[in-house]
């Protein structure tokens, strides 16, 4: 990979419902957002649907089970995997400015890569038996982009129906919502001892492990954003932490004015 120079910018490949008024549909290129924005790295998005990532970007990478994100140089050169973008990241634009994605060293990278992986196997399959059939229910239901979503994460578009019915339904996401919210603990106790010393994010410094979690909060809030008050700003105990650091997490560089009130109000 060979970073832009001037004018030139990167081209992040990241995964919309439509391409009339599209929604972002990737909590793993949310992480990607999130950095290069916090870094200052200059990038153009490059939205594709499900149908356009199985086939013509299947086609363009040679790899038929290619997963956004993807990040192209302005040589054409392919990177794949939020986690290694966020690798490649930091050795190109993060420490020559002094900044680290990865808390300056091997045992930062291994924290970060483990809050990653928490994140990816504990906190997600709460929240996404809520966000993702909405998710399917916001691609147009006569694409094949639908078609494919239906079958590959609910066997059919009667699985995807009875999946939205279940998150709508008061009993079921309440027990999700709050098993979320339990996970979330682990965070929170990390948050809060960074708080006696002085600190706001979770490793201390801001890092990938930030970015990590507040993929999963962006995905969620967009699609379920009632999951801001049942996981992620409750004012419950064991999440007061969790919801100090969402307020910092906002106020990272990079956000344009409105953003978030936007991504809210996308599915009202």
């Amino acid at each position: 990979m060979k970073a832009p120079t001037g004018d030139q910018a990167y081209t992040l490949v990241s995964l919309v419902n439509r391409e009339d008024a599209p929604v972002q549909l990737s909590p793993f290129v949310w992480k990607t957002i999130i950095e290069l924005r916090y870094l200052g790295v200059n990038y153009k998005e490059d939205p594709r649907t499900f149908d356009g990532i199985r086939t013509d970007l299947a086609k363009e990478l040679g790899d038929e089970k290619i997963l956004v994100p993807v990040l192209k140089d302005a040589e054409g050169e392919w990177l794949k995997d939020s986690f290694e973008i966020a690798l490649y990241l930091d050795r190109t634009h993060a420490l020559p400015k002094g900044k680290s994605l990865f808390l300056h060293g091997v045992g930062g990278r291994e924290f970060c890569r483990f809050v990653n992986f928490w994140a990816d196997t504990v906190l997600a399959p709460d929240l996404g038996a809520i966000v993702r059939p909405r998710t399917c229910a916001s691609i147009p239901p006569d694409s094949a982009s639908y078609d494919y979503f239906a079958r590959s994460r609910f066997s059919n578009a009667d699985g995807a129906s009875k999946a939205l019915a279940d998150s709508h339904d008061p009993e079921i996401s309440s027990a999700r919502f709050a098993s979320a919210r339990k996970s979330l603990g682990l965070i929170n106790n990390m948050l809060k001892y960074q708080a006696s010393q002085g600190k706001k994010f979770i490793g201390g410094d801001f890092s990938h492990a930030d970015a990590a979690v507040f993929g999963w909060y962006m995905w969620s809030t967009q699609f379920a954003p009632e999951s801001r008050e049942k996981v992620w700003e409750t004012e419950e105990a064991g999440g007061e932490a969790v919801k100090t650091w969402v307020g910092e997490m906002k106020g990272l560089p990079g956000w344009q004015e409105g953003e978030f009130e936007h991504i809210e109000a996308a599915q009202k």
